[in-house]
């Protein structure tokens, strides 16, 4: 199970971690969350980045979608990556 991996990754931190449930897990409680976090360190916020990557990349591949994802909350957290997956591949490039 993906999340498990990024569960793990979490736990190792010593950090608790407390899951909401499904319907408490909207934008808005999305937004309180990553305004909470830009008040950690950049240590911790790059656990949490560390933690998602973990989670997407558990199944051995990384969708588009995935990849953005993971960006926009890296970006949202201080904490941007350079794109990993490749585009679309134009004449000439290689």
């Amino acid at each position: 199970m993906p999340f498990n991996m990024g569960r793990q990754a979490w736990v190792s931190t010593g950090k608790k971690l407390q899951l909401l449930d499904n319907a408490d897990c909207g934008l808005g409680e999305m937004d309180q969350a990553i305004d909470h976090l830009n008040q950690a360190t950049l240590t911790l916020r790059k656990k949490v980045v560390d933690c998602l990557a973990h989670t997407v990349g558990a199944d051995g591949e990384v969708t588009l979608q995935e990849a953005e994802l993971l960006r926009a909350f890296a970006d949202a957290l201080g904490c941007p990556i350079p794109p990993f997956v490749n585009g679309p591949q134009r004449p000439g490039n290689t």
